[in-house]
This record gives structure tokens, sequence and C-alpha cells, in this order.
């Protein structure tokens, strides 16, 4: 965010020096590497026959909104719709969708703006590809298997020791968060009361000895366990 001059001299033979042009530039914010990165967890849920909600895990830090583009498949991506959520948001609606049709969605973080062309912004994330229902059934069935299973996920991996993990799902009354080495030895635990559909919270591990761990979560009956590597 610094302000620099340009200018542009001819040096001639016999010694003239004659200026050319002349333009003041501002150079971009750093953006700390990885600190504004690609969103992760790409997923999507049927709402109709005509419509589904995309969604995703936020980031944090530098990040100023994300940028989606879904279209069906049979149509090139660089024509597909543009979309702008503002951080810290993580879904988005699309509606009057043709059922029975493959679809794909793409996200980008925009680091500085929430412009879809300017700024300094991240690459597309690998494109997600889903097919709209073709009857209220199917719609019905698809959201009771994903309100039976917790959503989770564990960013960056692998960190240091401080990292933040996302709960999605019904989400009502006691949250049990476990850190434990492969041995089962529990290093860290902590309880949560929360009635949410989405939970977010920060973790920082200083003391774990580089290696390999497991993250639990316990909630409404439900476990879930992912690994994540302390460098």
């Amino acid at each position: 965010e610094t302000e620099y001059q340009a200018a542009l001299f001819i040096n001639c033979a016999d010694g003239r020096r004659i200026a050319v042009a002349n333009t003041t530039f501002r150079t971009r914010p750093i953006v700390k590497e990885g600190f504004c990165a690609i969103p992760t967890n790409l997923r999507i849920l049927p709402l109709s026959t005509s419509s589904v909600e995309l969604r995703w895990n936020p980031n944090e830090g530098n990040a100023r909104c994300y940028i989606i583009m879904a279209g069906p498949l049979d149509i090139p991506s660089q024509n597909w719709q543009r979309y702008i959520v503002p951080h810290p948001n993580y879904k988005l609606v699309l509606q009057n969708l043709t059922p029975q049709r493959r679809y794909g969605f793409a996200i980008a973080t925009n680091c500085t703006e929430c412009e879809a062309s300017t700024g300094v912004r991240t690459p597309y994330s690998p494109i997600v590809i889903f097919m709209t229902a073709n009857n209220t059934r199917e719609v019905a069935e698809v959201k009771q298997k994903s309100c039976e299973f917790l959503n989770f996920s564990l960013w960056p991996n692998p960190n240091k020791g401080n990292f933040e993990i996302a709960v999605e799902g019904s989400i009502s009354g006691k949250l049990v968060l476990k850190v434990i080495d492969l041995q089962g030895k529990v290093l860290w635990q902590e309880q949560k009361v929360v009635e949410t559909s989405y939970f977010v919270q920060q973790v920082e591990l200083d003391e774990l000895l580089p290696g390999m761990y497991i993250f639990e979560i316990h909630a409404d009956g439900h476990t879930r366990r992912l690994k994540f590597i302390r460098e």
C-alpha cells in the first residue's frame, strides 16, 4: 500500500534527455500466503426440484467476499452466472433450476474487494458437480440423510497447533470437543452448549508435539473424528 512514481526518458545522442511519460501507481496490500485461501468443504443441500443451497467453509483473515460461478454442465463454465457473497457468509441459494439436470459450481475468495473481476483473488476451486432432484421424494430422502450426520471440518491441516473447526448440522444441546493421540489418550477436551446449525471455534494448542492427532466431536448421539497433523 505504497505510492510510487515512474518516469520514462529518452537519452539522445547529443546528450539531451527528453521526458516522454510520467505516472504514479500504488501497490496492493500484502496478502499472507494461505491466509486468504480458496474455501474448503464445498457441498450442496437440495431444497426442492428446482433449487439447491450451496455451502462451504468460510475463510478468516483477509477474506472480503466469495465469488461463486454456477451453471449447467452443458454450458461452458466461462458463461456461468457469477454471484458475490460477502464474508463471513457461507451459503448461497440457487433457484429456478431445471429438475434432473446436471449443474456445477466453483468458488474463489476475493481477499481485498467485493468484486468478481478486480482485487486480489484466489483461483477458483475445482468444480463440484450435482444433479437436481426429479421429484420431491428424492429431495426428502437426501435431506433426511444429511440431517442424520454432522458435517465437520478442520483447517488448516497440517497446522502449528492453532486451527479452526466448523460443525454443521442440527446441533442441539451439549457439544463435546476432544483432541486425542493415536493411542487414545485425551489431550484436550472442552464442552459447549449450542443451539445452532453452524458452529465455529478456534483451537489453540501450541503445546502439542509434532505428530498426528485425532480431533473428535460428539453431539446429539453422533460422533465424528478427523485426523490432523501438528507440524
